[in-house]
């Protein structure tokens, strides 16, 4: 049985499209947020293509600057991305190749020009995960990077909301501790253990699809979503969404 039951094609409320609007009208929180989730990535792509780690962050400042932060050149792109019903991922690999294509002319004008800062990311720590990469997932780097970040805030929101005990049954799931084990340091017996980590997988999958949710418009896309980031990257088992 798939993720999701009763396919209808109703809209999602498409929270992405609302923080690229906010963003292009000066909001630093939903530019910080926006940044924070595709940065990493689309850094990942500039790499995979071949730039050096600064060039590679001079043009990911450059294409937040020109493609995604500007109304009309964004608008040059997808005419109505919203109304296209679009996902997000595919609206930005649609411009990130767009942008490629005279990436380094344009790179050679931003030198003249100095370094321009709009965005904040860490470049190092993303030029870390890349490294990471082999050579054939380099060639897929954007998306290699997507769904990391996409796994890496559901990390971290499920951390902040679990209860203490909670989050030490998580942890030591992913070390892979029996459930005796962790019954013991806890003081609890076995089956708490179990019902907890139950409680938590399923916390854990609800916010892998609300995080993919806000980048699409159908429920079709979202199970496309899902499956994307399934080929990409190797989910831990207790984050797979059940079949």
């Amino acid at each position: 049985m798939s993720a999701l039951e009763g396919k209808s094609h109703a809209r999602f409320p498409q929270t992405r499209w609302s923080l690229v609007r906010s963003a292009s009208a000066g909001s630093e929180r939903a530019l910080g947020e926006l940044c924070e989730a595709y940065a990493p990535p689309v850094y990942a792509f500039f790499r995979g293509e071949g730039f050096g780690p600064q060039d590679a962050a001079d043009l990911t400042q450059d294409f937040f600057a020109s493609k995604i932060l500007d109304p009309e050149r964004r608008a040059g792109v997808l005419r109505d991305p919203e109304e296209l019903a679009v996902r997000f991922r595919r609206f930005l690999r649609t411009c990130l190749k767009n942008f490629g294509l005279h990436a380094r002319e344009r790179l050679s004008a931003k030198k003249r020009g100095g370094h321009l800062q709009l965005v904040s990311f860490d470049a190092a720590a993303v030029e870390a995960r890349v490294a990471l990469l082999s050579e054939e997932e380099r060639s897929n780097a954007f998306d290699q990077l997507w769904a990391k970040s996409v796994v890496d805030r559901v990390f971290r929101r499920l951390y902040t909301e679990l209860k203490p005990t909670a989050r030490v049954v998580l942890q030591r799931t992913v070390q892979a501790a029996p459930d005796r084990e962790i019954a013991t340091e806890l003081g609890i017996s076995s089956n708490a253990v179990a019902k907890s980590r139950q409680r938590t997988l399923r916390q854990a999958r609800q916010l892998l699809r609300q995080e993919l949710q806000d980048t699409v418009s159908t429920e079709d896309d979202l199970d496309g979503e899902l499956d994307e980031l399934a080929k990409v990257y190797s989910l831990p088992p207790w984050l797979r969404v059940e079949e």
